[in-house]
Protein backbone atom coordinates (compact mmCIF):
# COMPACT_ATOMS: atom_id res chain seq x y z
CA UNK A 1 0.00 0.00 0.00
CA UNK A 2 1.39 3.38 -1.00
CA UNK A 3 2.23 5.55 1.97
CA UNK A 4 0.46 8.90 2.01
CA UNK A 5 2.87 11.85 1.88
CA UNK A 6 3.24 14.54 4.49
CA UNK A 7 1.77 18.04 4.59
CA UNK A 8 2.71 21.59 5.54
CA UNK A 9 -0.36 23.76 6.19
CA UNK A 10 -0.57 27.54 5.83
CA UNK A 11 -3.86 28.71 7.32
CA UNK A 12 -6.03 31.61 8.37
CA UNK A 13 -8.57 31.62 11.15
CA UNK A 14 -12.18 30.40 10.79
CA UNK A 15 -11.50 27.07 9.05
CA UNK A 16 -7.75 26.75 9.63
CA UNK A 17 -7.67 24.79 12.85
CA UNK A 18 -10.40 22.50 11.59
CA UNK A 19 -8.24 21.72 8.54
CA UNK A 20 -5.44 20.79 10.94
CA UNK A 21 -7.80 18.44 12.77
CA UNK A 22 -9.11 16.86 9.54
CA UNK A 23 -5.53 16.27 8.34
CA UNK A 24 -4.58 14.53 11.58
CA UNK A 25 -7.80 12.48 11.65
CA UNK A 26 -6.97 11.26 8.12
CA UNK A 27 -3.71 9.83 9.50
CA UNK A 28 -1.56 12.17 7.39
CA UNK A 29 1.76 13.34 8.80
CA UNK A 30 1.69 17.07 9.50
CA UNK A 31 5.16 18.58 9.13
CA UNK A 32 4.14 21.99 10.40
CA UNK A 33 1.49 24.70 10.50
CA UNK A 34 2.02 28.32 9.45
CA UNK A 35 -0.72 30.58 10.80
CA UNK A 36 -1.62 34.14 9.87
CA UNK A 37 0.38 36.40 12.15
CA UNK A 38 3.27 33.93 12.54
CA UNK A 39 6.74 34.71 11.28
CA UNK A 40 6.67 33.59 7.65
CA UNK A 41 8.86 30.48 7.74
CA UNK A 42 8.38 27.56 5.36
CA UNK A 43 9.22 23.94 6.19
CA UNK A 44 9.92 21.40 3.46
CA UNK A 45 7.22 18.78 2.89
CA UNK A 46 5.65 16.68 0.14
CA UNK A 47 2.59 18.93 -0.10
CA UNK A 48 1.82 22.52 0.80
CA UNK A 49 -1.86 23.23 1.40
CA UNK A 50 -2.85 26.84 1.85
CA UNK A 51 -6.20 28.25 2.97
CA UNK A 52 -6.91 31.84 4.05
CA UNK A 53 -3.22 32.54 4.52
CA UNK A 54 -2.35 36.16 3.75
CA UNK A 55 1.14 36.04 2.24
CA UNK A 56 2.35 35.07 -1.22
CA UNK A 57 4.80 32.16 -1.51
CA UNK A 58 7.86 32.83 -3.65
CA UNK A 59 8.93 30.42 -6.42
CA UNK A 60 11.86 29.42 -4.22
CA UNK A 61 9.50 28.54 -1.37
CA UNK A 62 7.14 26.62 -3.67
CA UNK A 63 10.12 24.59 -4.93
CA UNK A 64 10.38 23.02 -1.46
CA UNK A 65 7.25 20.96 -2.21
CA UNK A 66 6.33 18.26 -4.71
CA UNK A 67 2.99 20.02 -5.07
CA UNK A 68 1.45 23.19 -3.68
CA UNK A 69 -2.31 23.61 -3.38
CA UNK A 70 -4.47 26.60 -2.47
CA UNK A 71 -8.10 26.85 -1.40
CA UNK A 72 -9.66 30.10 -2.66
CA UNK A 73 -13.15 31.44 -1.95
CA UNK A 74 -14.27 32.10 -5.52
CA UNK A 75 -15.11 30.22 -8.68
CA UNK A 76 -11.85 30.84 -10.48
CA UNK A 77 -10.86 32.49 -12.70
CA UNK A 78 -13.45 34.98 -11.40
CA UNK A 79 -12.14 37.23 -8.64
CA UNK A 80 -8.56 36.19 -8.11
CA UNK A 81 -6.83 38.02 -5.27
CA UNK A 82 -8.51 39.88 -2.41
CA UNK A 83 -12.16 40.07 -1.33
CA UNK A 84 -13.37 37.45 -3.81
CA UNK A 85 -16.77 37.03 -2.15
CA UNK A 86 -17.45 40.77 -2.01
CA UNK A 87 -16.58 41.15 -5.68
CA UNK A 88 -18.51 38.03 -6.59
CA UNK A 89 -21.74 39.32 -5.08
CA UNK A 90 -21.33 42.77 -6.59
CA UNK A 91 -20.44 41.49 -10.06
CA UNK A 92 -23.11 38.78 -10.03
CA UNK A 93 -20.41 36.14 -10.45
CA UNK A 94 -20.85 32.61 -9.12
CA UNK A 95 -19.53 32.36 -5.56
CA UNK A 96 -17.98 29.25 -4.05
CA UNK A 97 -14.74 27.43 -3.35
CA UNK A 98 -11.94 26.44 -5.72
CA UNK A 99 -9.09 24.06 -4.88
CA UNK A 100 -6.24 24.68 -7.29
CA UNK A 101 -2.55 24.15 -7.84
CA UNK A 102 -0.29 27.07 -6.97
CA UNK A 103 2.21 28.70 -9.32
CA UNK A 104 4.13 31.98 -9.30
CA UNK A 105 0.96 33.99 -9.95
CA UNK A 106 -1.88 34.67 -7.51
CA UNK A 107 -4.78 32.18 -7.75
CA UNK A 108 -3.72 31.20 -11.26
CA UNK A 109 -2.82 27.50 -11.13
CA UNK A 110 -4.73 24.60 -12.65
CA UNK A 111 -8.07 23.83 -11.05
CA UNK A 112 -8.52 20.58 -9.15
CA UNK A 113 -12.06 21.01 -7.83
CA UNK A 114 -14.58 23.82 -7.52
CA UNK A 115 -18.10 24.00 -6.16
CA UNK A 116 -20.60 26.83 -5.98
CA UNK A 117 -22.66 27.82 -2.98
CA UNK A 118 -26.34 28.70 -3.22
CA UNK A 119 -26.93 32.42 -2.80
CA UNK A 120 -30.24 34.19 -2.44
CA UNK A 121 -31.26 37.85 -2.41
CA UNK A 122 -30.69 38.12 1.36
CA UNK A 123 -27.11 36.82 1.44
CA UNK A 124 -24.38 39.25 2.40
CA UNK A 125 -20.62 38.86 2.03
CA UNK A 126 -20.57 37.51 5.58
CA UNK A 127 -23.30 34.89 5.22
CA UNK A 128 -21.74 33.81 1.91
CA UNK A 129 -18.37 33.56 3.67
CA UNK A 130 -19.81 31.25 6.32
CA UNK A 131 -21.28 29.06 3.57
CA UNK A 132 -17.86 28.94 1.86
CA UNK A 133 -16.19 27.95 5.14
CA UNK A 134 -18.64 25.08 5.59
CA UNK A 135 -18.17 23.96 2.00
CA UNK A 136 -14.37 24.12 2.35
CA UNK A 137 -14.39 21.72 5.30
CA UNK A 138 -16.60 19.27 3.40
CA UNK A 139 -14.45 19.41 0.26
CA UNK A 140 -11.20 19.10 2.19
CA UNK A 141 -12.45 16.11 4.15
CA UNK A 142 -13.41 14.37 0.91
CA UNK A 143 -10.25 15.21 -1.03
CA UNK A 144 -7.38 15.53 1.43
CA UNK A 145 -5.84 12.11 0.71
CA UNK A 146 -6.05 12.63 -3.04
CA UNK A 147 -4.45 16.06 -2.69
CA UNK A 148 -1.57 14.77 -0.61
CA UNK A 149 -0.96 11.74 -2.86
CA UNK A 150 -1.25 13.80 -6.04
CA UNK A 151 -4.00 11.42 -7.08
CA UNK A 152 -6.16 13.96 -8.87
CA UNK A 153 -6.67 15.54 -12.27
CA UNK A 154 -6.50 19.27 -12.93
CA UNK A 155 -7.30 21.61 -15.77
CA UNK A 156 -6.60 25.17 -16.87
CA UNK A 157 -9.43 27.62 -16.30
CA UNK A 158 -11.00 29.77 -19.00
CA UNK A 159 -8.93 32.97 -18.96
CA UNK A 160 -11.62 34.89 -20.86
CA UNK A 161 -13.52 35.38 -17.57
CA UNK A 162 -10.42 36.34 -15.59
CA UNK A 163 -10.60 39.11 -12.98
CA UNK A 164 -8.16 40.15 -10.26
CA UNK A 165 -8.40 42.51 -7.28
CA UNK A 166 -5.68 43.84 -5.01
CA UNK A 167 -5.72 44.50 -1.26
CA UNK A 168 -7.62 47.67 -0.39
CA UNK A 169 -9.59 47.69 -3.65
CA UNK A 170 -13.35 47.93 -3.16
CA UNK A 171 -16.19 47.98 -5.70
CA UNK A 172 -16.78 51.57 -6.86
CA UNK A 173 -14.29 52.75 -4.22
CA UNK A 174 -16.73 51.65 -1.51
CA UNK A 175 -19.30 54.33 -2.38
CA UNK A 176 -22.91 53.98 -3.50
CA UNK A 177 -23.85 55.78 -6.71
CA UNK A 178 -27.17 57.51 -6.05
CA UNK A 179 -28.13 56.97 -9.69
CA UNK A 180 -28.07 53.19 -9.27
CA UNK A 181 -31.28 51.19 -9.15
CA UNK A 182 -32.64 49.97 -5.81
CA UNK A 183 -31.58 46.44 -6.77
CA UNK A 184 -28.00 47.53 -7.44
CA UNK A 185 -27.83 49.54 -4.21
CA UNK A 186 -29.11 46.58 -2.21
CA UNK A 187 -26.60 44.24 -3.85
CA UNK A 188 -23.78 46.70 -3.22
CA UNK A 189 -24.67 46.99 0.48
CA UNK A 190 -24.84 43.21 0.79
CA UNK A 191 -21.48 42.87 -1.00
CA UNK A 192 -19.83 45.11 1.60
CA UNK A 193 -21.55 43.77 4.71
CA UNK A 194 -18.96 41.93 6.81
CA UNK A 195 -18.24 42.31 10.54
CA UNK A 196 -15.39 44.69 11.45
CA UNK A 197 -14.83 45.68 7.79
CA UNK A 198 -15.64 48.92 5.92
CA UNK A 199 -19.31 49.15 5.00
CA UNK A 200 -20.88 50.64 1.89
CA UNK A 201 -20.80 54.44 2.05
CA UNK A 202 -23.02 57.13 0.63
CA UNK A 203 -22.04 60.79 0.43
CA UNK A 204 -24.85 63.22 1.26
CA UNK A 205 -24.40 66.97 1.73
CA UNK A 206 -20.71 66.67 2.54
CA UNK A 207 -21.10 63.78 5.00
CA UNK A 208 -20.28 60.08 4.50
CA UNK A 209 -22.81 57.62 5.92
CA UNK A 210 -22.17 53.88 6.27
CA UNK A 211 -24.87 51.38 5.34
CA UNK A 212 -24.92 47.67 6.12
CA UNK A 213 -27.17 44.81 7.07
CA UNK A 214 -27.13 43.04 10.41
CA UNK A 215 -25.06 39.84 10.45
CA UNK A 216 -24.88 37.75 13.56
CA UNK A 217 -21.63 35.94 14.26
CA UNK A 218 -21.71 32.17 13.92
Amino acid sequence: MKKTGNVFLAIGKEVGEKLVAITKEAGIELVGVLRRGDIHKVEEADTLICCQYDKIFSPQELSKFKRAINIHFSILPHNRGCLPINWGIWNNNPVGVTIHEMNDKVDDGNIIEQREIDLDCTDTAYTAYIKCCTLTLRMYGQLVRQLVDGNYTSYKSDSSTYSYHVKGEFPNGGYINKDWSEIDIDRFIRALTFPDCPKAKIHIRGIDYELGYYNYRI
